[in-house]
């Protein structure tokens, strides 16, 4: 399943720890394949696929590595991405992310960092909650949060708009299993399925939860 574009993701919200500045983790040098933001990650292995942003280039079992690292306290790694000199961490956890799950899982990936000293550039790591306004990087984000509120932006414009506010109302997969298909009820639209739209993921360049008071 391809994921959808996303290289900023939103800061409200959003619980957050920081460590110092260290060296880029975004390092080229490496001889296994590496994984870019049209990469499954751990997907295709049948774990949770990681959604990795523009800038950032990991090789596979390092992925699987800093997946794991946020595992061992209970937290799945749902995005890595620089913005700026910002190496970005994105966790969750069942029952929410608090701010010691953002410490324990920040030490963690400091170390694996550390030991594998990537690169000579220095950075500083974040690792934070999705947010209220969490960002939908998978079909199977759209599928949990259907009911929800997003905000989302088309390649192709639908009724002369490439950005809709809307309702998501289903998110189906299609054939081949590389694609998905979202329908939503747009905020300014009516409630019968003739006032819907709908769209192929693949047509998905960025797409975040609405909050509601």
């Amino acid at each position: 399943m391809k994921p959808i574009e996303h290289n900023d993701p939103t800061d409200d919200g959003k619980l957050a720890a920081a460590a110092g500045p260290s060296s880029e983790a975004a390092s080229e040098a490496t001889s296994e394949p590496t994984a870019g933001s049209d990469d499954l990650a751990r997907g295709e292995h049948g774990m949770p696929p990681v959604h990795v942003g523009a800038g950032v280039r990991f090789s596979s079992s390092q992925l699987d590595e800093l997946a794991d690292a946020a595992a061992i306290f209970g937290c799945q790694l749902l995005h890595v991405g620089m913005q700026g000199p910002t190496l970005q961490f994105v966790i969750d956890h069942p029952d929410g992310v608090d701010v010691d799950h953002c410490a324990d899982v920040s030490r963690q990936i400091s170390a694996l960092l550390d030991r594998d000293d990537f690169g000579s550039r220095r950075y500083v790591l974040e690792v934070s909650s999705p947010g209220i306004e969490r960002h939908l990087y998978w079909l199977d984000d759209f599928r949990r949060f259907v009911g929800e509120k997003a905000r989302i932006t088309l390649r192709t414009p639908q009724g002369g708009k490439r950005t809709v506010q809307a309702r998501i109302v289903s998110a189906e997969d299609l054939p081949p299993a590389a694609t998905g298909e979202v329908t939503v009820a747009p905020e300014d639209g009516g409630p019968t399925p003739e006032d819907r739209l709908t769209f192929s993921t693949e047509d998905v360049i960025k797409a975040h939860l609405l909050f509601e008071a």
